[in-house]
């Protein structure tokens, strides 16, 4: 992972593949590292965003606002839940963004282009 935005996306999918390789063409810069648990993220530099595309989503959230290298960092979790609630409870829990997740790859990368800027902001304003 590269110094400059550090994205770490946190996935339980192989069929995410596609947003990693969205994240990575959007923002080449950006230092994108893909893990799969919170033992792996243990052993990842202190990313800058986390953008979390998981099912356990909600737990992982409970422990990153717990733990001290994860309290404060910002959080997109992406969903594919059309449920209001199901929404709300990530924001409850610590998100700072809550997005639907999108089947086409093209509204795909306007979403993973929309995370590459936050990460750069967010880097920007941590200065």
């Amino acid at each position: 992972m590269t110094e400059n935005h550090r994205v770490l996306l946190v996935t339980d999918g192989d069929d995410d593949a596609g947003l990693h390789r969205a994240l990575v063409q959007a923002a080449p810069d950006a230092g994108v590292a893909v893990v799969k648990n919170r033992e792996e993220m243990l052993r990842t530099p202190e990313p800058h965003v986390v953008v979390l595309d998981t099912d356990y989503a909600a737990d992982l959230l409970r422990w990153m606002r717990t733990h001290p290298t994860y309290r404060k960092t910002p959080v997109i979790a992406l969903t594919d839940s059309p449920a209001r609630a199901a929404v709300e409870h990530l924001y409850e829990l610590g998100a700072n963004t809550c997005l639907r997740k999108p089947l086409d790859p093209i509204a795909m990368g306007g979403i993973a282009a929309g995370i590459g800027t936050y990460a750069g902001l967010v880097r920007a304003a941590a200065r």
